[in-house]
């Protein structure tokens, strides 16, 4: 057995080379490409890892930012609620030290996703009562420190009309005319 002949070994390591040669072909080059393959596809997920981490970072940092629904909600609420701007009002009035007189709605107006709801509202009170109220009206939707704050509905102030009180001088009568808001665009007419 120890005893090839020099063709024996030379066929030997023909069918060496050969049996190599179709295990490369056969078995290892195309696994090789199938590794490039999945070099590629390892590649494009890692950078679509990299978009999503960045993109839910983004999305984290901007609900940092946002106040939470609910208080937008108590802001800026999707309906009219009437009973509930009378009560808000009068509380804020009373806080403040003045009597509520009236409130008068208007209709409602239309804006860019929000409705606009003109208020005509009088109050009777000193000038310094009156200035109170303002403030905490004011003060029931702020930004401070780049945190929205609500403690009630967003109200502006569009004009203000002094007059003398009911009991004369120093007390007065104040005449407003407010907007309150409420969300989403008017409903389309019914036909």
């Amino acid at each position: 057995m120890s005893s090839l002949t020099s063709r024996q070994r030379l066929i030997a390591a023909g069918f060496i080379v050969l049996a190599t040669l179709a295990a490369w072909f056969f078995v290892v080059s195309p696994k090789r490409a199938d590794a490039a393959g999945l070099q590629r596809d390892l590649i494009a997920a890692n950078e679509r890892l990299a978009a999503a981490r960045l993109e839910e970072r983004s999305n984290r940092q901007k609900q940092q930012r946002l106040p939470a629904l609910p208080a937008l909600k108590r802001a800026l609420p999707d309906e009219i609620a009437m009973s509930s701007i009378l009560r808000e009002l009068d509380a804020v009035a009373t806080a403040s030290g003045l009597r509520f007189a009236s409130v008068t709605p208007g209709t409602l107006q239309p804006g860019q996703g929000f409705q606009v709801l003109p208020l005509n509202a009088e109050f009777e009170g000193d000038f310094a009562r009156t200035s109170s109220f303002l403030k905490r009206l004011r003060k029931q939707v702020e930004v401070r420190n780049g945190k929205t704050q609500v403690t009630g509905r967003l109200y502006v102030v569009d004009s203000i009309g002094f007059s003398e009180g009911e009991e004369g001088l120093p007390s007065l009568k104040a005449s407003l005319t407010l907007s309150a808001f409420v969300y989403g665009a008017a409903a389309p007419p019914t036909p």
